[in-house]
């Protein structure tokens, strides 16, 4: 009994084998690819670390469509990247650009900037290289952006 189930077994195996398709592409177990490789934020500027203890948070943002986030800044480093929807970003009193899913980009640091949300609902993962006890996001003061500055 027990040469005939081995004997069935080999069979089945050698005829699962023979009938699968033919992959003639080894697929290889780990994979990666660059999204993003960049010394200035979207619009141009260098990228400066501030000089405390470093810390490093991550955070996933959720936004509906038609939400526009105000103006703010980052006095961080920041790296985003659109997992759903579009956003249009603008800087205050410079240029706007449109993110959509898959894109990847380095937030402008130290500079006044809102989103406007053109279709959601978006969701972004932003991982932001700061220092411990400095806020990620600032909200301006006044409503007077020209000589207000990012900071705490």
């Amino acid at each position: 009994m027990k040469i005939f189930q081995s004997t069935l077994i080999a069979v089945l195996l050698s005829l699962a084998v023979s009938c699968a398709p033919k992959n003639t592409e080894t697929a290889l177990p780990i994979s990666s690819k660059e999204i993003l490789k960049t010394s200035t934020s979207w619009d141009g500027d260098p990228i400066i670390y501030p000089d405390g203890d470093p810390e490093i948070k991550a955070i996933i943002i959720e936004l509906q469509e038609g939400v526009d986030t105000g103006f703010h800044c980052h006095p961080v480093p920041n790296l985003a990247y659109m997992l759903a929807g579009e956003i249009e970003v603008e800087v205050f009193e410079g240029p706007k650009q449109v993110f959509k899913k898959g894109d990847a980009f380095e937030e402008v640091i130290h500079t006044w900037h809102k989103g406007r949300v053109l279709k959601g609902p978006a969701k972004i993962v932003v991982f932001y290289v700061g220092e411990v006890d400095l806020p990620i996001t600032i909200k301006p003061k006044t409503y007077d952006l020209k000589s207000e500055k990012c900071v705490e």
